[in-house]
């Protein structure tokens, strides 16, 4: 079960796409692996069909910060988390993306002097001790489950808004030199079965997502996203982490049930979202839903149609088509045709 949070402003609650929408079947961006004149032949469309054209392309850079709860109850969850990374690396490590990350990981134990802000530490393929994984890491599972795999003995009262703002803002130009970088999208992921009890320390909920959202030159270069227990009753047993939802809800991300048995595709849809490929394509008008024809073009491959109902559905409310299953790959172009609504 995912559900997308979507800022107060209407944006979409990932990371900002830098993907194009047009009204022919031009190609508006330049995704570094040019498409030649063939691939460009259309299917049999609609005759005066409006055709809105995406192309799926990530963000070039993006530092990810893992915020690991590691009080006594999470010995389950992290090691669902650290045995499934593999998938959550799944698109950084992809070539077409060629994307340029660094992935650090923070306890929730602010209350500890010794995990106070502190990114936790692996060792890379060469024995080097790191304090985040790039790409010159060659054995990212192994280093993460050193960083992550935390154990149980953290404080009690988990303070992971606190620690991700001590971390990137208290000891940014520090302790943590070098990990927050000022062009790259910022992507938090917190994992915890509990609520956040950071109250108003180091700032307040409300302080802390002004602060998020200001980090970079638009809020949407910022996503926060929590497994963590929704609202309702998908995680039976667990209070809801309305902290978390909050900043979430507030800042954009996505928010995974913690008691979702299928990790791998709770890292895998994360991954995505960190690495800047979506899974929504906005219609510029209204359409007739009837009407709605759907075109995947990937990097040398034929287009292809794909149906409503089939890993696929329109969103009216967002007016977008979601692609529920597997989304468009890297460099994919998209292509929606349909006719406008009639008033």
């Amino acid at each position: 079960m995912r559900f997308l949070a979507t800022p107060l402003l209407g944006l979409t609650g990932s990371l900002l796409l830098l993907a194009a929408v047009g009204c022919n079947n031009e190609p508006l961006l330049d995704t570094g692996n040019r498409l030649e004149p063939d691939d460009f032949e259309d299917k049999d469309l609609v005759p005066d069909a409006i055709v809105d054209t995406h192309f799926q392309v990530g963000v070039p850079a993006v530092d990810v910060l893992w915020v690991v709860d590691n009080s006594r109850s999470m010995y389950e969850e992290q090691r669902a988390l650290t045995n499934n990374f593999t998938s959550f690396m799944k698109f950084f490590s992809d070539s077409e993306l060629d994307l340029d990350y660094h992935i650090g990981v923070v306890s929730t134990g602010y209350d500890s002097e010794t995990e106070r802000g502190q990114l936790m530490v692996g060792h890379d393929h060469r024995g080097d001790t790191i304090h985040w994984i790039d790409p010159e890491v060659r054995n990212s599972d192994e280093a993460f489950r050193e960083m992550a795999l935390l154990g149980t003995e953290g404080p009690m009262d988990e303070k992971g808004r606190a620690q991700v703002y001590t971390a990137l803002q208290t000891l940014g130009d520090t302790t943590n030199q070098g990990f927050l970088r000022p062009d790259a999208y910022l992507s938090v992921i917190v994992l915890s079965d509990e609520d956040d009890f950071s109250g108003d320390i180091p700032v307040s909920e409300d302080q802390f997502i002004d602060w998020l959202r200001g980090l970079k030159d638009t809020p949407e270069q910022v996503s926060f996203s929590s497994i963590v227990a929704p609202e309702g009753d998908a995680c039976p047993g667990l209070a809801p982490s309305t902290e978390y939802l909050g900043v979430t809800a507030a800042v954009g991300g996505v928010i995974h049930p913690i008691c979702e048995p299928s990790w791998a595709s709770i890292m895998e849809d994360l991954g995505m979202s960190a690495a800047g490929l979506r899974s929504e394509f906005a219609l510029s008008q209204l359409p007739n839903e009837k009407t709605i024809e759907i075109f995947v073009r990937e990097p040398r491959q034929p287009e292809k149609e794909v149906a409503i109902g089939l890993g696929v559905r329109y969103v009216r409310a967002r007016n977008a088509v979601v692609f529920t299953d597997d989304p468009p790959g890297p460099n994919a172009r998209v292509r929606i045709s349909y006719e406008a609504l009639d008033y």
